[in-house]
């Protein structure tokens, strides 16, 4: 699966772009907190591939089917978001079902 800008989308020109500021750009004018217009993505798929122990190995197979559009009309970037919450997740395992292989083990680092 793929998502990919809409065509249709502007392009948000400017030096060091931070890509909230893009998203941002994209739904409101500056200042004005009433949206003006649509963050478009379009959904592609594909039902060809392998795979190399859990992982796919052709990333890019095409053609791709175009199975739907994912819509954004409003959008927030926050302080929070990037600098309080933070999600711990779980290390890296080769076998996701054995403990064992994963990178800590009693909270160490192994292998």
């Amino acid at each position: 699966m793929r998502l990919l800008v809409d065509p249709g989308q502007p392009r948000i020109l400017g030096e060091a772009l931070d890509f909230r500021d893009e998203i941002m750009a994209q739904i409101y004018d500056r200042g004005d907190p009433v949206p003006k217009r649509t963050l478009t993505f379009d959904i592609e798929v594909t039902d060809e591939g392998s795979t190399t122990a859990g992982v796919l190995s052709t990333a890019y197979l095409w053609p791709m089917d175009r199975i739907g559009r994912l819509v954004f009309s409003e959008a927030v970037a926050s302080y929070n978001g990037d600098f309080v919450i933070h999600f711990n997740h779980p290390t890296w395992r080769n076998d996701r079902n054995d403990p064992s292989t994963a990178t800590r083990v009693n909270e160490r680092k192994v292998g």
